[in-house]
């Protein structure tokens, strides 16, 4: 079973983040670094949307950007009772095409799925293509900062009587082309029914140097800066969660 498949198990499992604090990090760097008004959003990859109400509730467009379509039915669903300017579009986000442009994009919690060098270039032409010139694309843990860190991450959610037991663990694939897959379960316990989903999804490991020469060989952004832990004060640790911006040319 693919965990991405059961989005209000997946909702549960990663609802640990302050989104109010992420959101706020948002608003920091357009402020610090956009060259544009933002008023439209774009997510990638974005499962079940973790920041739409915090955004819609300070006056943001919202483009949801999934290839999952279970995730964007849950997303969607979820969403029905918020007022708005709310989209929703089952695309690959590294072959993507918008009939409007926006004024950032951003992705979360690593969840960028090109796999190859090749992949990562034709992945910032699309982006280039949806975003206002000066405009921001911000990417939430997709550098990795500790080379082939393949220890396992584990932890536990509970809400309105559902348990979700989460244990998150990279497994190396190739070395060479620094691939992992992306290895997933949750032990689930929903009000006394049982289940054990795992999922496997292939990420390419990206590093500091190589992702900035990869942003020049592209030509179509330049970069700001690393953060730490949703703070804009606070330079990029090895121990943290990442952040790179970027900013159209």
């Amino acid at each position: 079973m693919n965990a991405y498949k059961y989005p209000q198990y997946y909702d549960l499992a990663f609802s640990y983040r302050d989104i109010k604090v992420e959101v706020d990090f948002l608003d920091a760097i357009i402020q610090k670094f956009s060259l544009i008004p933002v008023v439209k959003m774009l997510e990638l990859a974005s499962g079940n949307s973790p920041y739409l109400p915090e955004l819609v509730r300070r006056n943001y467009s919202y483009t949801g950007l999934d290839l999952n379509q279970e995730m964007i039915d849950y997303a969607a669903t979820s969403s029905t009772n918020l007022e708005g300017d709310i989209q929703f579009t089952a695309q690959d986000m590294n072959d993507f095409h918008l009939t409007y442009k926006v004024d950032l994009v951003y992705v979360l919690l690593g969840s960028f799925y090109a796999k190859s060098n090749k992949e990562c270039l034709q992945h910032f032409d699309r982006v280039a293509d949806s975003l206002n010139q000066g405009g921001l694309y911000m990417l939430d843990e997709v550098v990795f900062f500790n080379l082939f860190d393949d220890r396992p991450s584990q932890w536990t959610m509970e809400e309105n009587g559902v348990e979700v037991k989460v244990t998150y663990k990279p497994e190396i694939v190739d070395p060479t082309l620094q691939t992992h897959n992306e290895y997933l379960l949750f032990d689930v316990n929903d009000r006394g029914r049982r289940r054990r989903i795992e999922s496997r999804v292939l990420h390419k490991f990206y590093f500091p140097q190589e992702f900035l020469s990869l942003v020049e060989q592209n030509g179509k952004f330049e970069f700001i800066g690393w953060f730490d832990d949703f703070n804009i004060e606070r330079p990029a640790t090895a121990t943290g969660r990442q952040i790179v911006v970027l900013r159209k040319k």
